[in-house]
């Protein structure tokens, strides 16, 4: 199975009434799409990536069996279209491999809408254990890149996660299984750190803020790596005196392991940095961490 999943946005929205078994069949078989390879319309998936085979078989037949009747509903400014989202699933029972064939309008979408793909990272998606859970992460991950933050009243992401009127009817029960357990799911298996805040009118909570950020920001201040603290804390400090931006530390696609090395050329940069213009230094910032990273 691929490392990324490539999910139209507006898919990820309607496929929030899925089961989690549906789901990780559909991004399962997203997961293979090639966009300039019509013939990735159909494909096979191996059960045994995805679950327990002997205890899950069942549980994942019936999914399949679902979403060969699944549509997608899409209505905009009174005009509305109704697509299949597959045509077909085949299988032997209890064998690993079952094959799909996507609907022909619904490929044709995902292909013509490549530049709006949310990228999602197929490893971290399947640890994930609760329904919840996937379609929070999913719906941050919609806006994640252009924003530190989203707002969703209460009432719309009962209606995205299509919970029954009868169910989690009272607040707390909805924000300790809706909002709380999935986020401390997301914050421990993926790659973004969420925290909520709860926003009142009057003494209702009338929406939800979600406040997010990139795992290898945070990481990379981290003290994952106890041997290194004390040059770890000492790079922290020198970066906020040098003023770098929260968007220059998103830049960075991956942590320098030599932090003791970072320290020592991060400090002496430090002591030429009044002397500097501001993007000067960022660029100098910029180009030692790439040093170090293409040293590690």
């Amino acid at each position: 199975m691929k490392k990324e999943i490539k999910k139209p946005n507006q898919l990820i929205k309607a496929s929030h009434g899925m089961t989690l078994q549906q789901q990780r069949l559909f991004m399962a078989a997203l997961s293979q799409v090639n966009d300039n390879d019509e013939s990735t319309i159909e494909g096979v998936i191996d059960l045994s990536e995805i679950c327990d085979l002997k205890n899950d078989y069942r549980a994942y037949k019936q999914a399949a069996r679902k979403l060969t009747g699944y549509r997608i509903e899409v209505e905009n400014d009174g005009a509305w279209e109704y697509k299949t989202l597959f045509d077909s699933f085949r299988g032997i029972d209890y064998q690993p491999i079952i094959r799909y064939r996507f609907g022909t309008s619904v490929f044709s979408e995902v292909v013509m809408l490549k530049k709006r793909f949310t990228l999602l990272k197929a490893k971290l998606i399947f640890k994930l254990k609760g329904a919840y859970s996937l379609r929070l992460y999913e719906l941050l991950k919609i806006g994640h890149g252009e924003y530190d933050h989203v707002d969703y009243p209460v009432e719309d992401l009962r209606k995205m996660f299509s919970i029954p009127d009868h169910k989690h009817k009272r607040f707390d029960s909805f924000k300790r299984s809706v909002i709380e357990k999935p986020i401390q799911e997301i914050n421990e298996l993926t790659d973004i750190n969420v925290k909520v805040e709860y926003l009142k009118k009057w003494r209702k909570v009338e929406k939800i803020r979600f406040v997010y950020q990139d795992k290898q920001v945070i990481d990379l201040l981290g003290d994952s790596n106890k041997e290194s603290n004390e040059d770890i804390v000492k790079i922290e400090r020198i970066l906020k005196e040098l003023q770098v931006s929260d968007s220059f530390l998103k830049s960075m696609s991956q942590v320098a392991f030599d932090y003791k090395a970072l320290a020592v050329e991060l400090e002496f940069l430090k002591d030429l940095a009044d002397a500097l213009p501001q993007e000067v230094v960022t660029d100098k910032v910029f180009k030692i961490f790439n040093k170090h990273r293409q040293d590690s």
